[in-house]
């Protein structure tokens, strides 16, 4: 399932953020991948945790964006995606939020970065060392990396196995 999900999340991401314009990116690019992030998970039929949406989504709990299903005991059941979004142009920034994402037990891990001081390159490295530093129990998981590319005003997307090997 995860595959075909951070297929779709891709898609959701691109069109959501395909109007906007250079400039500065926190508030109008987090408003627009929390925006596509939450319609595709309404539409899958998830509750969904995100800030600033309180007439679509319930608050931020945990992560910038959190999918989930209770049972029919209001007891917590899943959570097939959590998100984070960090827009600070060096690795620092992008590594607290990241790491966070580390103990998501979740199968996909969204982490949307830009440019900015670190390459596309490096930061992609970084992900990998981290994913692959980070002792964990064995769990299906995917880790989907948007990166904005500044110089080419475009996301970037690169997916992570557990082991820090790209999938496709």
């Amino acid at each position: 399932m995860s595959i075909e999900l951070a297929k779709e999340v891709t898609q959701s991401l691109r069109e959501g953020t395909k109007e906007l314009k250079p400039g500065p990116y926190e508030t109008p690019w987090t408003f627009a991948v929390k925006s596509s992030l939450i319609k595709l998970g309404k539409m899958k039929g998830y509750r969904v945790c995100a800030s600033g949406f309180p007439d679509v989504a319930e608050g931020e709990w945990l992560y910038d964006v959190v999918w989930f299903l209770e049972n029919e005991q209001e007891l917590l059941a899943q959570i097939p995606l959590v998100c984070e979004s960090e827009w600070g142009n060096s690795l620092n920034h992008v590594k607290i939020d990241f790491e966070k994402l580390l103990l998501a037990n979740s199968e996909l891990k969204i982490m949307v970065c830009q440019t900015g001081k670190e390459s596309v390159e490096s930061l992609i490295d970084y992900f990998v060392r981290a994913i692959q530093t980070f002792e964990r129990p064995f769990y299906p998981e995917i880790y989907a990396i948007a990166i904005f590319n500044n110089d080419k005003f475009t996301f970037e997307f690169t997916y992570l196995d557990r082991e820090g090997v790209e999938l496709f």
